[in-house]
């Protein structure tokens, strides 16, 4: 069906601590995956990711996504050290 709509990409967004998450992201392997950090069972973002204290998990989230082909974005609020931060993940 993707094959239909040749200008447009598939995003799947949501949780990495939520479980099968990753697995799911790697089994469909969308062009993009867009990490929120919701608090586990949350409907909806609130707020951006603390990208310093988050640093180390951001990376290797990302590397695994990286290493599938998968582009990666993350939720930041606009502050800037968040932004700038996350710059340093690899996203």
């Amino acid at each position: 069906m993707m094959g239909d709509w040749p200008d447009r990409e598939f995003n799947i967004e949501g949780n990495p601590l939520e479980a099968s998450f990753v697995e799911l992201v790697l089994a469909v392997k969308p062009e993009q995956v867009t990490l929120v950090p919701d608090v586990l069972g949350q409907i909806t973002s609130n707020h951006g990711w603390d990208t310093l204290a988050n640093q180390a998990l951001l990376i290797d989230l990302i590397k695994v996504f990286k290493d599938a082909g998968i582009r990666t974005s993350i939720f930041v609020d606009p502050v800037l050290e968040m932004v700038e931060a996350a710059k340093t993940t690899g996203t």
